[in-house]
């Protein structure tokens, strides 16, 4: 008769291995539209720090400026910073899935590969929960995300962007919350990225300026701001607003205005003996995201049409 598997057998080690194996294989694969887990919307941080439980960060803000120069002992302007440090806490974030005792003596004895769906579907929520919590944090713990983040400048447009605005109004929807960041920070602020709602975006691809001019309203938009460099639909902006109006937001991807930080990667923990089999635990730390800047991501409310 054959002995059961023990954690303490080599064959474990070997079932243990094939794992490993199966789990960087689906840790490969790429989710898509899942943009905000692969840091394509805000930057992401790895700390690498798993035992951490809150990380600190200051928002600076830089007080004075440059003044004519009359007597350098007595009218020497001196400049300051001012600090506001903030304390995030760290919280986990676990999953896992379960093989059967008949799958593990299948892969050891008989060479049988590991089914890979249930490797694939504990990744995949995983990241589906990362990109959620960087989008729109969590509610159990009162942490925000980047789209409903208190920071963040906020403003409603006159005009919705569709059939029922004219090219004009729509184009100064658009141009608005640009030149508000530029003179609200006296220049500072010049965002580069805009993110429409996927509705709004194809109507602007689509919709031209006007019958004797070939280009669309988003084109003109694009030629004739000197700011503005990017611009992707981003499906989660569909009903984010307040009661459930779409938002558009423009600001500057750079990690020293905004960035969200992981203090432990996801990653899969050693397994866990059953009565019928093993159990595969995994889990990351997600810390929340870090406005180094207020006015550096700017949140426009559309009407609705």
């Amino acid at each position: 008769m054959e002995t059961a598997l023990r954690l303490d057998d080599a064959g474990v080690t070997a079932f243990e291995q094939s794992l490993e194996y199966v789990e960087t294989k689906v840790r490969e694969r790429k989710y898509p539209q899942l943009r905000f887990a692969k840091g394509e919307i805000v930057p992401l941080e790895n700390l690498d720090i798993p035992w951490a439980d809150s990380t600190t960060y200051r928002m600076l803000t830089g007080v004075g400026q440059f003044e004519l120069a009359r007597d350098y002992t007595t009218n020497l302007p001196m400049m300051d910073v001012l600090t506001e440090e903030v304390t995030l806490r760290t919280y986990k974030y676990a999953g896992g899935y379960q093989v059967s005792e008949e799958e593990a003596y299948k892969t050891v004895h008989m060479g049988l590969p590991i089914d890979e769906q249930k490797v694939a579907v504990v990744n995949r929520i995983a990241m589906q929960t990362l990109n959620k919590l960087i989008a729109f944090g969590d509610p159990d713990t009162g942490m925000p995300g980047f789209i409903n983040h208190p920071a963040w400048l906020r403003s409603y447009a006159m005009y919705p962007l569709s059939s029922s605005s004219t090219a004009n109004q729509c184009l100064s929807v658009l141009k608005a919350p640009v030149t508000a960041g530029l003179v609200l920070t006296n220049g500072i602020e010049e965002y580069d990225t805009m993110l429409l709602p996927y509705t709004e975006f194809e109507y602007l691809s689509e919709a031209r300026v006007d019958n004797t001019l070939e280009k669309t309203i988003l084109r003109q938009f694009l030629d004739n701001n000197g700011h503005i460099r990017n611009i992707q639909p981003l499906n989660e902006l569909a009903g984010a607003g307040p009661d459930g109006e779409n938002v558009m937001i423009v600001y500057r991807r750079d990690p020293e205005t905004l960035k969200a930080r992981i203090t432990d990667p996801f990653r899969f923990r050693p397994i866990l003996p059953q009565p019928f089999g093993y159990q595969r635990p995994a889990a990351f730390k997600y810390n929340g995201i870090l406005p180094y800047s207020p006015y550096g991501v700017h949140v426009v409310i559309l009407p609705k049409s």
